[in-house]
C-alpha cells in the first residue's frame, strides 16, 4: 500500500483577530514604476510555517528557535501540527488533546509579540492509514471498510454519527484556542486509506443507504461491481457519487459549524490531493469549502506534487495537471494556501533552490500565500542549520510583488482547455476492476501546452464560440450531442486520441470527420515512428521524424471519411520498415487538430521541438487572431497570460535548468514602450531590453534557470 505522500505522486486572509498584534515591516526589493500597482491594494502574501513540536519537549529551547525562524524567514503564521506521523497513536481522546492545547496557548502570546499569528493542523479527521493502530477503549467509532468486506483497525467511516460527536466536541476545543485558520488534513477523503484497498466506505451503515437509495438490499460484491461496470454507467455508479458527495458535505458542516460556534473569527481551511481522485468520490468542492467555511471565505490548500524534489520538467507537468486544477476546480472567492512540503523533511529530500522554485513558480495558482512543511512532524522543531531562511526571504518579496497584480487563474487567455469536475459520473470504464478507473483525464492539454511554451487556462464549459479549446479523455461524455456539436462547429479544437476515440464510440465520429478509429498498442510493433509529410520544415528539418512508440502510449488508428472538408494530414505513423500505419497529425475542416496517442499515463515521446513547431504551426495558421501567445523554440518554459483591469500580465516559469539569453513571445502586439518586469531583482521598466521583432517580442536576458518573473504592460 502506498502511503499518503507515495500516492501524491500519482496523482485575503480575514482570520482571528489581530487586535494587539504589531506586524514587521517587510523590505521589498525595488519600488513599483508608475502604472505597475492595481488600482486597489492586495493583501500581503503570507508565509504559513506548519510546525510540529512535542509537549514537554525542551519547549523552551524549541521556543526560541520558532521565534528567531520567523523572524529570520519573514513567517506570518505557525499551524502548529498536533498529534502527526510517528506521534500519531490514533483518534486522540479528549486527555491526550489537552497537553498539546496546552502548549500551543504556552506559545501563542510569544507568536503574538513577534507579530505572528497561530493556527492549528490537526493531522485527524479519518485517518490517514492504520499503521497498526486501534480505537482506544471508550472509542466506539464505526471503522471504514473496502469494498472486499476488510475492515480498518483505526480509519474510521465519515457517515458514522458517533464519529460526529467526537469531532464536533474536538473541533470546539480546538476553536476554543481562536486560533487563526483550523486546517483540515487531507485525510478528509474516500480515497488512500492503507491497508483498505482504494478505501471507503462499504461499512454496514454506508450498505444500508446505498440499498436505501437503490430500492433493494445490496451485497458489497454487487454494488461495486455495478460501479465500476464497463460501458454505460450503472445507476450504481451515481448512487455510490452522491452518497460520497453528500456524507462528505455533511461532515464538512459539522467541523464548520463547530469552529463557528466556539471561534467566529476562525477560519477552516481544507487541505486536498488530485482533483481527478476526489472527482472518484464525487467531491462538491463549492459546497465543501463552504461547508467549512460556514459562512466566512473558503480556504483551500491545493497540493503542489513534489514532496520530495523532483525534476523541474517532471515539476512542471504535474503542477500543471494537480495545483493549476485544483486553483480552477474551488469557488472564485478561495482563499489559496498551496503546500510546500519536502518529505521526509530535510535538505536531502528537497533542496532550498527547488524549494524556493516552488514558492515563487506557484504564483500561476494566485495564492494568497503559501504553507511550508519543511520540518519534521516528531518534535524537533525549526531547525537553523537548515538555511531555509534566506531563501525564504528572497522568495517571498518576489511572491508579494506577483500576488499585487492579482493574478487571477480566471482571467487567464490563451487556448481553453476543458474540464468536468462531476465527470466520474459519465466517463465509461473499460475493465471494471479498480475505481482508479472512474478518474477523468480532462488536464493532458494543459500540461502539454505548459511544457511547450504556450498560453493555455482551465475552462467549464460555457458554450464557447469562437474560441481556441482543447479536450483529452471522456470529456465529452459529460455534455448533450447538441453540445458536443456546437463546440467542435463553431472553435478551433485539439482533440488527443482519448478524445477521438470517444467521440466515435458515442456515434459522434462525423462531427471530427472520422468514420473509424481502433487503439494500436504502442509496443506492438505497428507504430514505430511519425514522419512528417506535409512537405513542410518543422524546427530547422526537412522531413522530420518523431517517436510513435517511447513513452507516446497507445497509438489511435483513425480513419478518416472520404468526404471529410479540408483533411490535411501532416504526419504519418509508420512502421520499423517505414510502412505506413495510419495517419498521425491531422486537421479536419481547419479547425479539428488530432494527436492520436492515448490511453497512458506516459508523454515523454510526445514532447520534441518538431511537435512544437507542428503545434505552434497549426495555433498561428487555424486561429489567426485568436491565437495565444507562445515561446518560439524553449523546452519547458510556460506562459500564462493574463488580461486585467488596466494592464496584461505575461507570467514566465522556466521550469528547466538552462539558461534563456533572450527570449522571443509569439503571437503578441501588446504596445510595450512602458512595459515592466518583476523579478527576483525587483521591478523595473524594461525599455530597450524588450523589442519588438515580426509577429512579437524579445525579451534580452530572458529567464536563469528555475527562475520566475513576470511583465506587466499598463493599458
Amino acid at each position: 500500500m502506498m502511503n499518503r505522500r507515495e500516492f501524491c505522486h500519482m496523482f485575503p486572509l480575514t482570520g482571528a483577530s489581530l487586535a494587539g498584534v504589531v506586524r514587521r515591516p517587510i523590505t521589498q526589493a525595488g519600488s513599483a514604476p508608475t502604472g505597475l500597482s492595481p488600482s486597489a491594494a492586495s493583501p500581503p502574501f503570507l508565509y504559513i510555517l506548519r510546525l510540529a513540536m512535542a509537549p514537554g519537549l525542551r519547549e523552551d529551547e524549541r521556543v526560541d528557535a520558532l521565534l528567531s525562524f520567523c523572524r529570520q524567514a519573514q513567517i506570518d503564521d505557525v499551524a502548529f501540527i498536533l498529534w502527526a506521523e510517528e506521534l500519531n497513536t490514533g483518534h486522540p481522546t479528549p486527555e491526550e488533546v489537552e497537553p498539546w492545547l496546552r502548549m500551543v496557548e504556552r506559545v501563542k502570546p510569544r507568536l503574538a509579540e513577534a507579530g505572528v499569528t497561530t493556527s492549528l493542523n490537526p493531522w485527524v479527521v479519518l485517518l490517514h492509514a492504520d499503521r497498526g493502530r486501534v480505537l482506544k477503549p471508550g472509542q466506539s467509532l464505526r471503522l471504514m471498510v473496502d469494498r472486499r468486506g476488510r475492515m480498518a483497525s483505526a480509519t474510521a467511516c465519515p457517515l458514522d454519527p458517533a464519529l460526529h460527536n467526537h469531532l464536533r466536541k474536538h473541533y470546539e476545543r480546538l476553536a476554543a484556542v481562536r486560533p487563526r485558520i483550523i486546517w483540515v488534513d487531507d485525510d478528509f477523503r474516500l480515497h488512500n486509506h492503507a491497508p483498505l484497498e482504494w478505501g471507503g466506505c462499504f461499512c454496514d451503515l454506508h450498505m444500508q443507504e446505498y440499498s436505501r437509495r437503490a430500492g433493494r438490499r445490496l451485497t458489497r460484491e454487487e454494488f461495486a461491481s455495478g460501479v465500476l461496470q464497463p460501458g454505460t454507467p450503472h445507476p450504481f455508479r451515481r448512487i455510490w457519487l452522491e452518497t460520497s458527495r453528500d456524507t462528505m458535505v455533511n461532515l464538512a458542516r459539522i467541523l464548520g459549524e463547530a469552529v463557528r460556534r466556539v471561534s467566529p473569527d476562525t477560519l477552516v481551511g481544507l487541505m486536498s490531493s488530485s482533483p481527478a481522485v476526489h472527482s472518484i468520490e464525487g467531491r462538491d468542492w463549492e459546497q465543501v469549502l463552504r461547508g467549512l467555511a460556514a459562512g466566512k471565505p473558503p480556504v483551500n490548500r491545493p497540493h503542489l506534487p513534489s514532496y520530495t524534489e523532483t525534476t523541474g520538467p517532471q515539476y512542471l507537468w504535474d503542477f500543471t495537471r494537480v495545483s493549476r486544477l485544483s486553483a480552477a476546480s474551488v469557488p472564485p472567492d478561495t482563499l489559496l494556501y498551496p503546500e510546500l512540503e519536502n518529505w521526509p523533511h530535510s535538505r536531502f529530500s528537497k533542496s532550498r533552490a527547488f524549494t524556493r522554485f516552488q514558492i515563487e513558480s506557484a504564483a500561476a495558482l494566485g495564492p494568497a500565500g503559501i504553507t511550508m512543511d519543511i520540518f519534521d512532524l516528531f518534535g524537533n522543531g525549526a531547525m537553523a542549520q537548515e538555511g531555509y531562511a534566506p531563501i525564504l526571504v528572497q522568495a517571498k518579496a518576489l511572491a508579494a510583488k506577483l500576488r499585487e497584480q492579482k493574478l487571477d487563474p480566471r482571467r487567464e487567455t490563451g487556448v481553453e482547455v476543458l474540464f468536468n469536475p462531476d465527470a466520474s459520473y459519465s466517463l465509461w470504464t473499460e475493465k471494471g476492476e479498480s475505481f482508479s478507473e472512474l478518474a477523468p483525464d480532462d488536464s493532458f492539454w494543459a500540461a502539454f501546452f505548459a511544457v511547450m511554451g504556450v498560453a493555455h487556462t482551465y475552462r467549464r464549459y460555457a458554450d464557447q464560440k469562437n474560441a481556441v479549446l482543447a479536450i483529452s479523455g471522456q470529456y465529452c461524455r459529460g455534455l448533450k450531442e447538441s453540445q458536443v456539436r456546437n463546440l467542435l462547429a463553431n472553435n478551433i479544437t485539439f482533440l488527443n486520441g482519448d478524445a477521438v476515440f470517444t467521440l466515435y464510440k458515442m456515434g459522434l465520429g462525423n462531427a471530427i470527420g472520422v468514420s473509424g478509429a481502433e487503439w494500436v498498442a504502442g509496443d506492438s510493433g505497428i507504430p514505430s515512428y511519425e514522419q512528417v509529410i506535409d512537405g513542410r520544415i518543422y524546427a530547422g528539418l526537412r522531413d522530420a521524424r518523431l517517436t510513435a512508440q517511447a513513452s507516446t502510449g497507445d497509438y489511435l488508428k483513425i480513419e478518416y471519411a472520404a468526404d471529410s472538408p479540408d483533411l490535411l494530414i501532416h504526419t504519418e505513423v509508420r512502421d520499423p520498415s517505414g510502412r505506413r500505419s495510419g495517419p498521425g497529425m491531422a486537421v479536419v475542416r481547419r479547425r479539428i487538430v488530432t494527436l492520436p496517442y492515448g490511453r497512458s499515463a506516459s508523454h515523454q515521446g510526445l514532447l520534441h521541438p518538431v511537435r512544437q513547431a507542428l503545434v505552434q504551426t497549426l495555433l498561428t495558421e487555424l486561429a489567426d487572431n485568436r491565437c495565444p501567445l507562445f515561446l518560439a523554440n524553449t523546452a519547458n518554459v510556460a506562459v500564462f497570460t493574463y488580461e486585467l483591469e488596466g494592464r496584461r500580465v505575461i507570467l514566465l516559469v522556466n521550469a528547466s535548468l538552462d539558461e534563456y539569453q533572450e527570449l522571443e513571445l509569439r503571437r503578441i502586439s501588446w504596445s510595450h514602450e512602458k512595459a515592466v518586469e518583476i523579478s527576483s531583482e525587483g521591478s523595473r521598466p524594461l525599455g530597450d531590453r524588450l523589442r519588438a521583432r515580426e509577429g512579437g517580442l524579445v525579451l534580452r536576458p530572458g529567464l536563469k534557470p528555475l527562475e520566475v518573473k513576470a511583465i506587466v504592460f499598463p493599458q
